[in-house]
């Protein structure tokens, strides 16, 4: 005769607040993603006039339920020294910001829930 095991567990009244626990951890990892990002950009970025690490910018704009991060400069050159040129080595700036504390997300979303949602 077979054996079967079944559990039936219910979750649904604490379903909602473990989701808007979630949720709201994962916003404040975004935010603080996004205030380091520019720090680190900021600080990374060759400085010659101060023009082009004035104009970097970091953007949190909400998608339905989705926090993203834009980050970008608004000298028109940045994009030169970032990738570089034929003529010029590239100098990543941002691209290095990003990916640093992109791969720390989840890290500051288990500290934010540990601390029990605060900061």
């Amino acid at each position: 005769m077979p054996f079967s095991l079944q559990a039936d567990i219910r979750i649904d009244s604490k379903a909602d607040k473990v989701g808007f626990l979630l949720r709201r951890a994962m916003q404040k990892a975004v935010v603080r993603a996004a205030v380091d990002i520019e720090n680190d950009a900021r600080k990374d970025v060759p400085v010659l006039t101060g023009k082009l690490r004035d104009s970097i910018t970091v953007d949190i704009v909400q998608e339905g339920n989705d926090t993203l991060i834009n980050s970008y400069t608004t000298a028109g050159y940045g994009g030169y020294i970032e990738l570089g040129t034929y003529k010029m080595r590239p100098r990543p700036f941002l691209g290095p910001a990003v990916r640093k504390h992109s791969e720390k997300l989840a890290e500051n979303i288990a500290e934010i829930l540990r601390a029990g949602g605060s900061d």
